[in-house]
């Protein structure tokens, strides 16, 4: 049977591990949110500005 000592130092180990791990998980969503986020962001300004483009000119002398 191993001494107090390893089992405290064991436990300690895996409970180490295991915040690093759901450190590590909670990161990666934020940051997959983030990204997501900027992305839908890009994309409906690139649809505004096209949608913008193919608009017919009201006024076909003045020049956007």
């Amino acid at each position: 049977m191993k001494s107090l000592r390893w089992r405290i130092a064991s436990w300690y180990a895996l409970l180490l591990v295991a915040v690093i791990v759901i450190v590590g998980i909670v990161i990666v969503i934020s940051f997959r949110s983030i990204l997501i986020d900027q992305v839908r962001s890009r994309l409906d300004n690139t649809m505004q500005d096209i949608a913008r483009a193919t608009l017919p000119n009201p006024n076909p002398f003045i020049t956007l």
